[in-house]
């Protein structure tokens, strides 16, 4: 079996506790071994009962007439709120109230204490072994040990160079290099696996992005085109605008020429009428006149109109011995007829006159 092998099978323990040892109860037998135990009567966890770290009070109202102050380590309590459906550890009831104790806090931090790593290791060995091995002579308050642990200590885990590469080996640094050595096949091989890796990852990296590619130009395609179409629709739509606006102009054009016409025929109109309207009326005025004078003068006459002629004649009994009075009959006469001639003089206006303008329809929009 391979020395990585054995390493790897290996219980982490010292791991386990630099990780931890700030977050859980501090092991009492640990604090005593520089400490008195008055000294940290007053900061024992009620739940685990080890040393309280961050210690907490719990100050619910239903044991307010507990004497004794009730500290509890923050993590050991929180745990067990989530493993108890929020039962308070000291009576059964929820919504446990507690606040941290800042006395015990700076209590516990300023008690002398040796490396946790270096008693963790001699639990766990003889002496006689504990002689080969290196040790830790840390010897300092609790609130160091962070600077410690992290920085000084011999006896702090550290990882294998080739963890990115997928070995998890973590022991001493004197070890490190003798775990290098040893196992340099295995890290060449994790490379070489990694590599391979890498290549597969990048190619199927290219062959997505040259899909992404493709998809992106016929997107971009596709986008140009619909803008294209989208313009030359825009462009239609102007030129058919502004064809429509033309034929609206030149339409209200032709409506004005043709309003313009139609009240100059509908004046020449009203003027003929006038004027028919004026001819009737000295038609009525002669007649009226004739009758007058026929009866005035004893006069029998018949009048006939035949085929568009008007003919006057005396009637046959009538024998004329006053000269002045056919002379006025002439007269009347003559004035009928030429109310007459005006009338038919009209009609052949109206059937000799000339096209003067045609209204048509629209041809178009």
């Amino acid at each position: 079996m391979s020395t990585l092998e054995n390493d790897e099978k290996k219980t982490p323990e010292l791991k386990e506790h630099f990780l931890s040892w700030q977050h859980l109860c501090l092991k009492k037998e640990w604090i005593l071994r520089l400490n008195q135990e008055e000294q940290i009567s007053d900061c024992i966890c009620l739940i685990c009962k080890q040393i309280a770290n961050y210690p907490v009070e719990i100050n619910c109202s239903q044991h307010q007439h507990l004497d004794e102050p009730l500290i509890v380590g923050e993590h050991c309590l929180k745990q067990y709120l989530n493993q108890n459906s929020n039962y308070c550890p000291i009576e059964t009831h929820k919504d446990c109230q507690y606040a941290r104790n800042k006395l015990a806090q700076r209590s516990i931090h300023k008690l002398q204490v040796i490396c946790p790593l270096q008693f963790e290791q001699e639990s766990r060995i003889s002496d006689q072994v504990q002689a080969k091995r290196i040790n830790c002579n840390f010897n300092g308050k609790i609130d160091e040990l962070k600077d410690h642990l992290e920085n000084l200590c011999p006896l702090r885990l550290s990882p294998c160079w080739f963890k990115p590469f997928g070995c998890n080996h973590n022991g001493l640094k004197h070890e490190l290099e003798q775990h290098l050595i040893s196992n340099m096949q295995f890290h060449f091989n994790l490379v070489i696996k990694s590599f391979q890796t890498l290549q597969q990852t990048m190619q199927s990296l290219q062959e997505e992005s040259k899909k992404l590619q493709v998809q992106n130009e016929k997107l971009i395609l596709e986008v140009q085109l619909k803008k294209l179409k989208e313009e030359e629709n825009i462009t239609l739509s102007k030129e058919y605008s502004n064809k429509i606006i033309i034929e609206i102009e030149e339409l209200k054009k032709c409506m004005k020429h043709q309003l313009k016409q139609r009240q100059i025929l509908e004046t020449e109109n009203q003027k003929m009428k006038e004027a028919i309207q004026s001819i009737e009326k000295n038609k009525q005025t002669n007649e009226q006149e004739l009758f007058k004078l026929c009866d005035s003068s004893k006069i029998q006459i018949t009048a006939s109109k035949k085929e568009g002629q008007i003919s006057f004649q005396l009637h046959p009994n009538h024998n004329s011995k006053q000269p002045q009075d056919d002379q006025n009959f002439l007269q009347l006469c003559s004035l009928y007829k030429r109310d007459e001639q005006m009338e038919y003089n009209f009609d052949l206006f109206c059937s000799s006159s000339k096209l003067i303008n045609t209204f048509t329809g629209h041809t178009d929009t």
